[in-house]
């Protein structure tokens, strides 16, 4: 049972009294959820209080706005709502970290690559060292899920997102690419890279399904669930020489 904290009395001594007296099985776990607050006071609909959801997602997309839900509450606690935490946070996260991260990388595969997933590719060790933070993803996602720890589910993600953004500043390829001889280097950086933002954005996909699907699909990846599932366990998914899309749209800012 997923409850919010004011029925917890009936639903954790009336309903479970009522099933042992019928010999129905108990629930196994009730989750208890806090409250939503704007300026640390309950929402009200009689006094006005009270946040638009469709609003806001005609407005920012619901893809943003279930981020900020997710992400902005610890579960079990109560959270304050407000416009400017909403912004923040978009904007931190999902506009200048795992959107700007993807338009770079395609932007630079535009220019080195024509466009293209890079395919004649030579992983070195610093190329599989990031991958390979991916493999212990599995593990800590699971346990927040288990816990009912949405946010910090996401938080692994966006640390992943960050471990690629320092990755791609301290191999540079935008430097290398002044020697014509750097060409497989640069196509194995970018991929390695493209290959990092395709893990992020499915493991993001329940939270954002529907631009991890956009991207994802652009990228050539079939989003069938049980693909999705599948190419987790390989690090080196993508097929080289797909052509990725030519526009970019990854997360607008919220000014």
């Amino acid at each position: 049972h997923v409850i919010a904290k004011d029925i917890l009395k009936p639903h954790c001594i009336y309903w479970p009294t009522m099933l042992l007296s019928m010999g129905i099985p108990l629930p196994k776990q009730v989750a208890i959820h806090g409250y939503w607050l704007i300026d640390d006071s309950k929402m009200s609909k009689s006094r006005g209080r009270v946040v638009d959801p469709v609003e806001y997602c005609e407005k920012y997309s619901r893809d943003v706005f279930r981020y900020y839900l997710m992400r902005g509450m610890r579960f079990g606690r109560d959270s304050s709502f407000s416009f400017d935490s909403f912004k923040d946070l978009v904007n931190a996260e999902l506009s200048n970290n795992l959107g700007n991260l993807y338009s770079r990388v395609v932007g630079m595969c535009k220019k080195n690559t024509e466009g293209l997933v890079p395919s004649e590719v030579n992983y070195q060790g610093v190329d599989r060292d990031l991958l390979d933070i991916s493999k212990n993803l599995l593990e800590k996602t699971k346990s927040h899920i288990d816990s009912w720890q949405i946010d910090d589910y996401i938080g692994e993600l966006i640390q992943f997102c960050d471990s690629i953004n320092k990755y791609i500043n301290e191999m540079k390829p935008w430097a290398l690419s002044k020697d014509p001889g750097n060409t497989e280097r640069i196509n194995t950086i970018l991929r390695t890279a493209l290959e990092g933002i395709r893990i992020c954005l499915t493991w993001l996909t329940p939270v954002i399904p529907d631009k991890s699907k956009i991207i994802l699909e652009g990228m050539g990846v079939n989003c069938d669930p049980e693909n999705l599932m599948d190419s987790l366990k390989n690090q080196f998914f993508l097929h080289g020489n797909h052509s990725l899309p030519l526009k970019v749209e990854g997360f607008p800012r919220i000014e």
